[in-house]
């Protein structure tokens, strides 16, 4: 919920300030600054509410369960394989690394731990 709050913050104040400009050479600076809060604060939550919507959608399309876990914007997967270990490590090792921004900041083979990055991508935009 955390990424919303700021969501819904960063669309008010870029859209408020923006509007007020606007507004502003229009209509003066005390009603083009109370417009422009106005229209930022319907722009921050309609964004976020759209946000939020194709964000459900797209974690139910993949099938899982919807809850505030997979609504959260750091993910975490677990799943069994059927293949030797090292063998499976070197494939997560291979993926990262084929990713657009994959890096691996770090790895230890006898802990089974990868810790990677691979970039931002946001939900309903894909690739």
């Amino acid at each position: 919920m955390k990424l919303y709050l700021k969501l819904f913050l960063y669309t008010s104040i870029s859209t408020g300030l923006i509007m007020g400009i606007l507004f502003s050479l229009d209509n003066g600076y005390s009603e083009g600054f109370f417009f422009g809060i106005i229209c930022g604060l319907f722009a921050g939550f309609f964004g976020t509410i759209m946000e939020r919507y194709k964000h459900y959608k797209f974690i139910k399309r993949l099938g899982y369960e919807i809850s505030d876990e997979t609504l959260d914007a750091h993910q975490t997967r677990q799943f069994d394989l059927n293949i030797p270990y090292n063998k499976a490590y070197d494939f997560c090792l291979k993926f990262i690394q084929l990713m657009k921004k994959g890096r691996i900041k770090t790895e230890d083979r006898s802990k089974g731990i990868i810790d990677a990055r691979i970039g931002m991508k946001l939900p309903g935009i894909h690739a």
